[in-house]
C-alpha cells in the first residue's frame, strides 16, 4: 500500500492471532527472566519457582549461601537443577494471550467506532 488517502491497510486475522501468541510467550518468558522470588530458609532454596499465574520454572539453588530474607531469580541451568512443566508454561502463555486478544479487540473496535464517528461528519 502506498499509504495514500483512501487507500485501507488489511491486516490479517491470522497474522493478528500468531502476533498475538508470540507476544505472550515473550511476555511470559520475561516475567520470569525479571521477577524475583523471595526465600525465607535453605528449604526455601532447595526449590525456587517462577511463574505467573502458573509456576512452571523451578530451580534447586541450595548451593547458594545468601542472606535471608533473600530475592533470587532464574540463575544457570549448568549451575543449577531446573525443572520447566510445560502444561503450566502452556497455561500460563494462554492466560496472557486471552489478556492481549482482549485488549487487541478493544483497541480495534474502538479504532472503529472512531473511523465511523470521523467519517459520518
Amino acid at each position: 500500500m502506498n499509504g495514500a488517502r483512501g487507500t485501507r491497510w488489511r491486516i490479517s486475522p491470522r497474522g493478528v492471532r500468531v502476533g498475538v501468541v508470540v507476544a505472550s510467550f515473550v511476555a511470559v518468558l520475561g516475567q520470569v527472566a525479571f521477577a524475583g522470588a523471595r526465600v525465607e530458609s535453605r528449604d526455601d532454596l532447595a526449590d525456587v519457582s517462577w511463574g505467573f499465574p502458573a509456576r512452571w520454572i523451578s530451580q534447586d539453588q541450595a548451593s547458594l549461601d545468601p542472606p535471608f530474607p533473600w530475592v533470587v531469580g532464574v540463575s544457570s541451568p549448568w549451575e543449577h537443577p531446573t525443572s520447566i512443566d510445560w502444561t503450566s508454561l502452556a497455561l500460563d502463555v494462554a492466560a496472557a494471550a486471552l489478556v492481549l486478544a482482549v485488549l487487541v479487540w478493544l483497541v480495534v473496535r474502538g479504532a472503529g467506532a472512531l473511523r465511523r464517528r470521523l467519517l459520518a461528519t
